[in-house]
């Protein structure tokens, strides 16, 4: 039987920034070995996406797809990929968003983490 790696992102979790302004991951929500790069987007919610690796490849086949001629689809490309941050977790699991995401999600002292 194969062994099956896949990481659900389920629960909800509050995380307060350190100095620093790094988050702390969920220990579930962590991918082990291999590729961690994780892909952060705002989200027209007011609040901050996170895709896992899996996810990432998936999202980088859309868009490919998008056609250049299509001003609306190039807008919001542009839109969503101007604040976009890829990052992986230190060995601590903490990640470092971006002031963009900090600010389009308002977040400052605490992040509320919650699995979808």
């Amino acid at each position: 039987m194969a062994e099956d790696n896949t990481t659900y992102f389920v629960g909800e979790f509050v995380h307060a920034l350190d100095s620093k302004g790094r988050v702390t991951i969920p220990s579930k929500w962590r991918i082990s070995g291999g590729d961690n790069t994780y892909l952060a987007l705002p989200n027209p919610g007011g609040y901050v996406t996170v895709y896992p690796p899996k996810m990432v490849s998936r999202l980088e086949e859309k868009v490919s797809t998008a056609s250049l001629s299509d001003a609306r689809a190039q807008s919001l490309l542009m839109e969503l990929f101007s604040k976009a941050h890829s990052f992986g977790c230190d060995k601590q699991g903490r990640i470092n968003l971006n002031d963009k995401l900090l600010e389009h999600a308002g977040i400052s002292g605490k992040a509320v983490l919650v699995g979808n």
